[in-house]
């Protein structure tokens, strides 16, 4: 397992902290899905089984269950590694555990942008060379994804050729909410395919900051949908290069 898989996995940890948290808590205890659901003692049986899985898989936060959850496994301030004087009860210490390991995520995803973002120029300097390379186009940018509401992840993890090639044509770039410049690139994006209400997130190369960017969902699937239909060769997989590695090169040829 290379490390920067290691890295992914470490992250999708943190980023279900809560689904896993109470998992491995249930699973300590010996207890079935089915028996914590009794054991919470809620009139409608199957929804407290289906809130409980939600919990464990999607990391969605039902308060009453947080509460009952954390009195069945007899969650305590060490297992939070928290001070107890400062919260009201267990159940705001989770939520509040929970936001914290989010907003350290962002931190780290806005520094892996930001290193992208800071090499736009060289990038696009270089831009029919990474797309018509392999080995460059297909490098992975971890954190990237467009996703649907009740269809889930509906492509995951966009290659660097896509996300310039998105940039380049304008569809992932908007304006920051943060600074009002037209800098925002986006790096994820989602939507409903019902309302048709979308939005994406990513990074301001002027202010720094995470930025939204709000549209609809056909913009932004449609987008996506356009992308040049590339394929890689399976001869090519064990020489894609990492995006360190592209700068290097990239320099060498200026």
């Amino acid at each position: 397992m290379s490390k920067e898989t290691k890295k992914d996995l470490v992250l999708m940890e943190k980023v279900n902290f809560i689904g896993n948290f109470f998992k491995k808590k249930r699973e300590e205890k010996g207890l079935s899905i089915k028996e914590v659901a009794r054991l919470i003692r809620f009139k409608n049986l199957t929804k407290t089984e289906k809130r409980i899985s939600e919990i464990e898989n999607n990391n969605t936060i039902y308060r009453d269950y947080i509460d009952e959850l954390s009195r069945i496994y007899e969650i305590s301030f060490k297992d939070l590694e928290l001070d107890p004087s400062q919260y009201k009860n267990i159940k705001d210490a989770i939520i509040a555990k929970n936001e914290m390991i989010l907003a350290e995520l962002e931190i780290e995803k806005a520094k892996t942008y930001l290193k992208i973002i800071d090499q736009l120029p060289l990038l696009y300097k270089n831009f029919d060379l990474i797309l018509n390379d392999p080995t460059l186009y297909f490098i992975p940018i971890n954190n990237t994804y467009v996703g649907a509401a009740y269809f889930g992840m509906v492509k995951g993890e966009l290659v660097l050729g896509e996300i310039l090639k998105l940039w380049k044509d304008g569809d992932w770039v908007g304006k920051c909410h943060n600074c009002g410049n037209e800098t925002a690139y986006i790096f994820a994006a989602g939507g409903s395919p019902l309302s048709g209400s979308g939005s994406g997130w990513g990074v301001c190369s002027n202010c720094k900051k995470t930025a939204y960017k709000i549209g609809s969902f056909g913009q932004i699937w449609g987008s996506v949908r356009n992308l040049p239909k590339h394929k890689l060769n399976p001869e090519d997989e064990d020489s894609i290069k990492s995006f360190d590695e592209l700068i290097v090169l990239l320099n060498k040829i200026r």
